[in-house]
């Protein structure tokens, strides 16, 4: 990985800060720590929210999840695998395809 991972607890928490940037409309910290709770039931403060923007606060896979789904990116994306943030296809327990973006 390059020097910009030295010291960091995540590799995602760049991504996720660009993203709420690239979002319609645009969400703040505050706006993201209230989707992550009424979609997905998440519990993360503001400052939760800069550490792991930040690189100082590790990331677990329910969380990474959550915010690509809240953030409508795909975890690729947001874990630098590609340039592309479109989220993927997944395929529900029921056989509808649908993307790997928002739950409806």
């Amino acid at each position: 990985m390059g020097e910009y991972y030295l010291n960091r607890y995540n590799i995602a928490g760049h991504r996720i800060r660009i993203a709420r940037y690239m979002h319609k409309p645009r969400l703040t910290q505050k706006d993201l720590v209230g989707l992550m709770y009424i979609r997905h039931n998440i519990l993360l403060t503001q400052n939760a929210i800069s550490h792991i923007e930040n690189g100082q606060r590790y990331i677990t896979d329910l969380e990474l999840t959550a915010f690509s789904r809240v953030l409508e990116v795909s975890i690729a994306w947001l874990l630098g695998e590609t340039n592309d943030p479109t989220p993927e296809k997944r395929t529900t327990q029921r056989g509808i395809t649908s993307s790997d973006g928002p739950d409806e």
